[in-house]
């Protein structure tokens, strides 16, 4: 009986110190300065169409203060007199005609072709020659299309957020996302983000969580390119590699390919891509988003603004519901309900997540934005 005692103790010392070690103090939001990659883009652009245009000549143009007048001096013209012609009468001689006698027209022989035609005999058919072959054309590799610039002040390379995942109030893991830097991915620039989630050594003990999923977002499109998932919960071990082929409007998801609509999203380029977006109240944005072999329609609800405080400070938010069907980065089995800040940024705040039992909660503790500007045409408070 003491035993149990004992271990019961020790369990609530346990969960109190690992409770104590998840919170965090307030701290200080980030913010570090840098072009758009948009604009990085349309520069470049630019630049190359000007050296592809050839250099057209001008002709010199002269101002009137340098023009020289040029006098000219009027030239006198004589009447030319005409000299009579002199006509000698031009004597004809007649030519005598003779009768042209009219020759007999001899009939030419028939060829042998028409000889045996008369004769009702078939006439062979001209031989054939083969006909020249034609060397297959080299084939060549088609340059990869380029997608339309769209425009991007919402996150940008070095944007780093971190939460801390609670559930039942007590702080069970961590969770961070980043734009790690641009990567190359079959001939395309793509931001690279990864998120992870990592439960803390107490609660690793009971319910072990070490996820990495990486999404490599077109820099010009805002689509999904790859997506790479590496997911360990508990006794749920999955990975995955998804190719999106945005040209064809196919995805290789690991050994299968189905067909995609035109600028889908993974499971994380679409928040991100929700992110640029200019969202507000009654304005709900419909998302294609491919997950599981299936293509979703995401549609994001926009319930109103809230102001909520979290140990990362105090933010005016935007309240949205994501109706989701699929399994997104934090498997859930209810609603799910994310405060994003009211601003160009859009960062969540706060993410609640119901489960079977209660919910589990991503708080904001620790954040690193990128300033990229404002929108044209948006309120400088925004």
């Amino acid at each position: 009986m003491q035993d149990n005692r004992i271990k019961k103790s020790a369990w609530i010392l346990f969960a109190g110190l690992c409770f104590l070690c998840g919170c965090s103090s307030a701290r200080e939001i980030t913010i570090i300065k840098a072009e758009p990659a948009h604009l990085q883009l349309e520069r470049e652009e630019a630049g190359k169409t000007a050296q592809e245009k050839p250099a057209q000549q001008q002709p010199a143009q002269i101002k009137p203060e340098q023009a020289i007048p040029v006098q000219t001096e009027p030239v006198k013209t004589e009447p030319a007199q005409a000299e009579p012609v002199k006509t000698e009468p031009v004597q004809t001689k007649s030519v005598p005609t003779e009768p042209v006698q009219a020759k007999a027209v001899q009939e030419t022989p028939q060829p042998p072709a028409a000889a045996e035609k008369a004769d009702n005999k078939p006439v062979p058919a001209p031989q054939q020659q083969p006909p020249e072959k034609i060397a297959p054309k080299p084939e060549v590799a088609e340059r990869p299309k380029k997608p339309v610039i769209k425009h991007n002040f919402a996150f940008g390379v070095g944007e780093k957020v971190t939460f801390a995942i609670r559930y039942l109030g007590i702080t069970a893991g961590r969770a961070t996302v980043e734009v790690v830097g641009i990567t190359n991915v079959n001939g395309y620039n793509t931001y690279h983000i990864s998120s992870t989630a990592k439960s803390l050594p107490f609660f690793s003990m009971f319910h072990k969580v070490d996820d990495l999923v990486e999404s490599y977002i077109d820099v010009r499109g805002l689509f999904s390119r790859m997506l790479t998932k590496r997911i360990e919960e508990g006794n749920f071990h999955k990975k995955s590699e998804l190719y999106f082929d945005q040209d064809k409007h196919t995805v290789k998801d690991n050994d299968d390919t189905y067909a995609i609509p035109p600028e889908v999203q993974d499971i994380l380029s679409a928040f991100f891509y929700f992110r640029t977006l200019d969202v507000k109240p009654d304005k709900d944005p419909v998302i294609d988003v491919y997950a599981e072999g299936k293509v979703w329609k995401l549609k994001v609800q926009i319930e109103g603004r809230e102001k909520i405080s979290v140990s990362a400070g105090e933010f005016d938010c935007l309240r949205i519901k994501p109706f989701m069907q699929f399994e997104s980065i934090f498997k859930q089995t209810g609603d799910v309900t994310i405060w994003v800040t009211d601003d160009v940024w859009h960062i969540p705040v706060l993410m609640k997540s119901s489960v079977a039992i209660g919910s589990i909660n991503a708080v904001l503790t620790e954040a690193t934005l990128v300033d990229q500007g404002l929108p044209p045409g948006t309120e400088p408070g925004r």
